[in-house]
């Protein structure tokens, strides 16, 4: 069954090859220029990219790390929201540049298609992420050591308060930004990569807050959620199965029979949150999503995953 990753350009490879056991095939969309080192038959690699910016990409990057060392003091997203305006004596900034700092362009210089602008968006979201993320298990090994501490030096009985250290709720949008509208701009930056002639049946996440945010804009579409527990190599069997199903007035009863023997949690299974989506595609709900466009119903069903080790 083909899978397509979601908002992101990168996951890791202990991810990508379990989500490849239980699906068959996982398909990611990363740019020539930043591929990974790994190579896993069942993980396959789309270049988003326009042919003539596969290899310039590399370049596009390039020119935004120097650029970026002159703002040490700023992460990418203050950038994007604060940086100055150029000064009359300022040397002409580049393209790129103006484009980091949001500005207008005019009709002739507008010469980075949107997958460019939206790959180097998307680069620079993870990237972030990346850090927030790593920021956050510091955190949790701090709330360990915490607990530790109190266990050993304080008697059971003890009616001392020590206040929590931390506080453990992962939030990396903009602080500046609602976080709706962020996980928004990386959903739209996301669905400009979508290869429109190649049909995956299943879109996949890792990022709960990109789940959440799909749940929500799914508000006004039929849909139904389930939540499974898979053995590590899967049953490649079952989503075929959910993806043909017909969308009549026992679909439910099938739909049910079909999950059953995964409703219970076990040792070593993969907890997964299956977002059902009688007679759409997915990728048709991602540009509706996005950019508004129209859905047509079809004979197959879609379905939206959180993957959840």
């Amino acid at each position: 069954m083909r899978c397509l990753y979601y908002p992101y350009l990168k996951l890791d490879e202990k991810t990508a090859n379990s989500i490849a056991l239980c699906f068959g095939e996982l398909f990611i969309l990363t740019p020539f220029a930043i591929h990974p080192q790994f190579s896993i038959v069942k993980v396959k690699f789309i270049d988003p990219l326009p042919e003539v910016w596969k290899e310039q990409f590399r370049h596009v990057l390039a020119e935004y790390r120097l650029f970026s060392q002159v703002y040490t003091d700023k992460s990418f997203l203050e950038y994007l929201k604060h940086a100055p305006s150029d000064s009359s004596d300022e040397e002409k900034v580049s393209l790129l540049k103006r484009f980091l700092r949001g500005e207008s362009l005019k009709k002739e210089e507008k010469d980075l298609p949107k997958e460019v602008t939206s790959a180097l968006f998307l680069y620079l979201a993870d990237e972030y992420r990346e850090d927030m993320l790593d920021v956050y298990k510091k955190l949790q090994g701090v709330k360990k050591q915490e607990e530790m501490l109190k266990s050993v030096i304080l008697e059971p009985s003890s009616e001392v308060d020590i206040n929590d250290v931390t506080s453990l709720n992962l939030n990396y949008q903009h602080p500046d930004e609602d976080l709706r509208n962020w996980m928004h701009k990386i959903f739209k930056a996301w669905a400009c990569l979508i290869p429109i002639k190649e049909e995956f049946p299943i879109f996949i996440t890792d990022d709960e807050l990109a789940h959440q945010h799909l749940k929500h804009a799914l508000k006004d579409i039929s849909h139904f959620i389930y939540d499974i527990y898979l053995f590590p190599n899967g049953d490649q069997a079952l989503w075929g199965n959910l993806v043909e199903i017909p969308f009549t007035s026992d679909f439910e009863s099938w739909a049910e029979k079909l999950l059953s023997p995964y409703k219970k949690p076990a040792q070593n299974t993969h907890h997964l949150e299956v977002i059902f989506v009688p007679s759409l595609s997915p990728t048709e709900v991602f540009l509706w999503i996005t950019q508004n466009k129209e859905m047509v119903k079809r004979k197959k069903n879609g379905l939206f995953i959180l993957w959840q080790d």
